[in-house]
């Protein structure tokens, strides 16, 4: 299902930027778009996909804990388009896949975690992204 390295970062003195500006920004995006109630977020993860390696259809929904659903997926950019090739983020909520997200340094994708999704497998080079989940109660409210 999925082909990719993946390290945890987890919050401390480094990486604590990070999830300040990432949940800033889920937080504005969360109240324009789905009000969902939020309560944090899951250790990021740094994804390296290299040729061939890719990340097949599923979804991010975990609800293990009543304080851990996972309601919205977040995943950050962090390479240039021209660094790799192949490697595109895909939605599909129609039965028609859909490439998201402008490939720039930097660009967030963020959406429900129960949307499905993909990697496609990357042709040249090496895809970089940082992903987490921002968790809530259970249920979408």
């Amino acid at each position: 299902m999925r082909n990719s390295s993946v390290t945890l970062l987890n919050p401390g003195p480094d990486t604590q930027w990070m999830y300040d500006r990432v949940f800033e920004l889920v937080t504005r995006f969360n109240n324009q778009l789905w009000r969902f109630e939020l309560a944090g977020a899951e250790p990021m993860q740094f994804a390296a996909y290299g040729v061939e390696q890719h990340y097949d259809w599923h979804v991010d929904l975990w609800a293990s804990k009543p304080k851990n659903a996972r309601k919205l997926s977040v995943s950050v950019q962090l390479d240039a388009a021209e660094d790799y090739e192949g490697g595109s983020f895909e939605v599909d909520q129609s039965g028609a896949p859909n490439a998201v997200g402008p490939r720039a340094k930097g660009a967030m994708i963020l959406f429900p975690s129960y949307v499905l999704h993909r990697v496609q497998p990357v042709t040249r080079g090496i895809r970089h992204s940082l992903v987490t989940w921002v968790v809530g109660d259970i249920g979408f409210r």
